[in-house]
Formats: C-alpha cells, sequence, structure tokens
C-alpha cells in the first residue's frame, strides 16, 4: 500500500512540475501553420548543386508520384527504388522533404542509400522544407537499382513519465514529388532502353485495337511492382504493337512504342519489375513467400502478422487448406499469459492461450476452403496478457518473432466455382483473349481487375502459333452473358464484380447457371 501511495505521489508531482514549467514558459504543443518558412537557411552550402533534365541527362521521377511518402511520427522510416538505367555513366539523387514537427517538437532524419547512410538532417519545431542532393557513381548502385531509406527519431512530448506508442505522434515528414534521380550519360539519352527506365509512373498503357491486350499488360506489370494502368484516351506514354524485332521503339517525347510479348517483357525488365516471391514455389508454401516480417517484432501489448494472398498466385492456383504455424515469443513475468488469435478474411478460425513461459508456439490451423476467395487474409495477432501493475496505463516491452518454418498445407481440391476456374487457368500456358468494341477507361480498369484475381502470371495471351483451349472475352451492360454466346455449345463461367463486396471480391457462377439479370461489366470464360 505504501510503495501505491509514494508512485501516486510521485505521479502528482511530476504532473505539477511539467504544468508549471508550461504555465511559466507559455509554451503550449501547437503546430506551426502559418506557411512554409522556405528552404532552411545555409542548408544548400552543403550540397552539390542541381543537374538539370538536358543533352545527356535524363529525369527519372520518384515512383509512385500518385501516393503520399514519408514519415509519420517518430521514429519511423520509409523506402523508395529507383531504377537506373543500364548504360548510366552517374546519377544524382535530388531529395525534397518537408517537416512539420509541433512547436515542442525536434528530430533528426537519416538518409540511406543502398543500406550505406549519407546523410543527417536535423529537424526543428515548425514547418520547413530540404533541398537535399547527393551525387552518385555506379558503384553507388551496382545492381541496376537505387533503393532510398529514409529514418527518423526525435520527440514531440513536454514530459511523459509513461511510455507509449503515440507520445510522439506530432510529427511528420513528406516525401515531395519533386524527388527525382537525375542519370548521366556519355551520350543523348534517346535510345529506346534509356526512355523506358525514365518514363514517368504510373505508366499509361494503350493497345489501339485490342482492349483486353491493355488490360491485361496493365495487370501483369503492376503485379510486378510495376505501377501501371490501361488508358482509353489519348493521354498514354505507352503503346502496345503488333509483333516486331526492334521490341522497343522511341515514339514521340515521352512516349514508347512496344512490340509484342517480347517488347512487353523487355519493358518489365527495364522497370526492374520483380515477380511475386509466390512464383515457381511448389506446396508445402513457406510464409517468408507472403510476408517479409519474419524479424522480432518489440510491442506493448499485442502484435500481428499479415499473410495476404491470391489463389492465382499460389503453386497451381490451389486454395490452402491449413497453416501449420510457429511463433518464438520472449518469456514473460512470472504469471504472465499468452493469447493467441488467428483469422481468415475476418472470421476467427482460432483463439487459444499459451503460458508466459513457453520457447514455442506450435499450432496447426485448418483454413476452410469454402471460406476462400480469390484474394484471402490471413491474421495473426499475439496478445500480452500479462497483468499491468504500475501507474502507467502500458506495459512493459514484450517481443515475439513469426518463424521462416511456418507454412501453408494445400487443400484436396476447389469447392467453389470460383475456385474451379483459377485452378483451370492456372494449368494452362496461354489463353485467347477477346473483347467487343472499345471499353471506356472505367471498363478497362475493372476488367484489369478481374484478370489480376483470376490469372497466374504465367499464363500469357495466345500467339498465332498457339491453340488455347480457353478463351476470355469482356462484356458489358450492351448484352447479358447469356445473348453473348447464344447459338453455341460453349461451356464456361460468367465473372463480375460482387455487388455486395466492398472490396473487390468475384463472383463467379457456371454459364448455364446465371440468371438473365445483366450483371453489367464482366469476363465470360469458354472452351
Amino acid at each position: 500500500m505504501r510503495e501505491i501511495l509514494r508512485l501516486v505521489t510521485l505521479a502528482v508531482v511530476t504532473i505539477i512540475v511539467v504544468v508549471a514549467a508550461l504555465f511559466i514558459s507559455g509554451r503550449t504543443p501547437t503546430l506551426h501553420t502559418d506557411g512554409m518558412s522556405g528552404l532552411v537557411d545555409g542548408e544548400a552550402a552543403r550540397y552539390p548543386a542541381r543537374l538539370e533534365e538536358g543533352a545527356s541527362h535524363l529525369k527519372v521521377p520518384m515512383p509512385f508520384m500518385d501516393r503520399w511518402h514519408g514519415l509519420q511520427g517518430f521514429p519511423s522510416q520509409t523506402t523508395l527504388r529507383f531504377r537506373v538505367p543500364d548504360d548510366a555513366t552517374a546519377a544524382q539523387l535530388q531529395l525534397e522533404v518537408e517537416s512539420w514537427l509541433v512547436d515542442a517538437g525536434n528530430g533528426l532524419l537519416r538518409v540511406y542509400i543502398n543500406d550505406v547512410q549519407r546523410d543527417s538532417v536535423p529537424l526543428a519545431a515548425g514547418r520547413h522544407r530540404h533541398a537535399l542532393t547527393y551525387n552518385l557513381s555506379p558503384a553507388d548502385y551496382p545492381a541496376g537499382w537505387l533503393v532510398l531509406r529514409l529514418e527518423d527519431e526525435g520527440t514531440t512530448g513536454n514530459g511523459s513519465i509513461c511510455p507509449t506508442n503515440s507520445v510522439n505522434m506530432g510529427s511528420a515528414v513528406e516525401v515531395l514529388p519533386e524527388t527525382a534521380l537525375v542519370v548521366e550519360f556519355d551520350k543523348a539519352p534517346n535510345d529506346p532502353n534509356i526512355i523506358a527506365a525514365g518514363l514517368a509512373e504510373p505508366l499509361l498503357i494503350r493497345a489501339e485495337s485490342d482492349a483486353m491486350l491493355t488490360a491485361w499488360t496493365s495487370q501483369w506489370l503492376s503485379r510486378q511492382g510495376v505501377d501501371a494502368k490501361a488508358s482509353a484516351e489519348n493521354d498514354f506514354n505507352v503503346a502496345l504493337k503488333p509483333h516486331n524485332d526492334a521490341h522497343l521503339l522511341a515514339a514521340d517525347p515521352g512516349r514508347l512504342d512496344v512490340f509484342g510479348l517480347r517488347g512487353i517483357t523487355e519493358l518489365a525488365r527495364l522497370r526492374g519489375a520483380a515477380t511475386p516471391s509466390t512464383e515457381a514455389q511448389t506446396w508445402p508454401l513457406p510464409v517468408s513467400a507472403l510476408t517479409p516480417d519474419l524479424a522480432t517484432h518489440t510491442f506493448r501489448g499485442s502484435t500481428r502478422w499479415l499473410l495476404d494472398y491470391k489463389l492465382s498466385d499460389l503453386p497451381n492456383g490451389r486454395a490452402p487448406g491449413a497453416l501449420s504455424l510457429r511463433l518464438k515469443p520472449a518469456q514473460l513475468q512470472p504469471g504472465g499469459l499468452w493469447a493467441l488469435r488467428v483469422t481468415l478474411n475476418g472470421d476467427l478460425l482460432e483463439a487459444r492461450n499459451f503460458d508466459g513461459d513457453i520457447e514455442m508456439m506450435d499450432a496447426l490451423i485448418a483454413l476452410p476452403v469454402a471460406r476462400q476467395k480469390s484474394r484471402n487474409l490471413i491474421t495473426i495477432t499475439l496478445v500480452d496478457q500479462t497483468p499491468n501493475r504500475s501507474i502507467c496505463r502500458a506495459g512493459p516491452e514484450a517481443a515475439a518473432q513469426l518463424v521462416a518454418s511456418s507454412f501453408l498445407l494445400p487443400s484436396s481440391g476447389p469447392v467453389t466455382d470460383e475456385q474451379t476456374l483459377i485452378e483451370m487457368l492456372a494449368a494452362e500456358k496461354t489463353v485467347t483473349l477477346n473483347a467487343s468494341g472499345e471499353p471506356g477507361p472505367g471498363t478497362l480498369s475493372e476488367i484489369a481487375g478481374m484478370l489480376e484475381l483470376l490469372l497466374p502470371l504465367s499464363v500469357k495471351p495466345a500467339q498465332p502459333q498457339d491453340t488455347p483451349r480457353l478463351s476470355i472475352s469482356a462484356f458489358d451492360f450492351n448484352q447479358t452473358p447469356s445473348q453473348q454466346v447464344a447459338g453455341t455449345t460453349k461451356e464456361g463461367f460468367v465473372v463480375f464484380k460482387n455487388p455486395r463486396s466492398t472490396s473487390g471480391d468475384l463472383s463467379v457462377m457456371r454459364l448455364g447457371a446465371q440468371s438473365d439479370a445483366k450483371p453489367g461489366r464482366g469476363l465470360i470464360v469458354t472452351w
């Protein structure tokens, strides 16, 4: 009892001292919002002069420019990857960031290029813009990639006696869209390979007479980390053309002609495409193919791991039937207890407790095949249930690690039409792609989204010399699936977005089983 009274007294005295200090100084934790303060004084002198795009220089824009990039709170980190063209003789990273800190805040921004620290930038209270420039040689990007990592640390608190995960949330560092990589060549950068590497993302894809090829190409590139979108308008920078020995040709300024599947494959290579880690895997499937998050988690209260997967990315398109889960936790204080929860698409599959001194948690968790869709998410949550006897709401730190020897086991086979169709497509090397009319941008985007969920990356559009078994056709509101294949004896499936789903799930039905209601935009797979 005396110990509790002593802690309460200490807390009250600390609060009184902090409040008194704030009152005397007249300071409150507010954020400067009275406009930008401009570039930090004297900072530009620390960096080399900036290169301009011109006869021997090409500017490679920041990837995914239409998204927000940055750091939120202390500590935090973020990563950006730039593809460096093969013929580059030198490069310059032009990094533009803007920092926002509450009035009581201060911190430090660290800049790493390919895991080598290049800079430390003090972050002051208020709103400030930083123009940071780094000259690079080929030794700085030996594999043709420049990986920029930003880390920050600091404080925005005014005297906290308890650990908390949100005490330092009064800060943000935004990577601005002006950030770019300027690449230098010993010749004029008009080679199509150089232009392909320097195109701004997202790539806007268009095949003038083949809408399905436009949709297939955009999703095929996107699934490999190249930001690409299907375009039905004249606003495009990649034009798909029939096969040509050249593969790639520079067209109008800022545009590239890509010829045939070989040209598309070469474009993917030049843009640094990376196939998903599930490709070329076999069953059982290690969890490392689904998540890179295998390092130790240090946390208070709870932590979680996310295993998201599309059936079309798994071996043979087969749905998993079980998860063999291994977690290695740190020992808890005496009397501590671990709680493990596992969900599939939000449905609780497993909930059990483990002693706080257990060395390894092993669990074989059945994954109901009937609950699996084309896109799925397994969530593993671990909770430290140790009673908290301190005056602070946050308990002591705990630690746990998802062990790499965890794996997924295959199911015995498909139980839904959707799973049956995906397995059928996974067994093919090529398919015929057909589109009626000239779909608009919205239709192309929806078609690309459906192809992404159905087709493995290894399945390509059929070429003239191929004899594919399956054919995929697009339809719109003008025709029901039954009308589109009327008068034929074809079998197949109709695919469209589930109108009751908010996450883009698909509805798949046998061609002869669906009603006459028009489901809108969709696909018909026939054989």
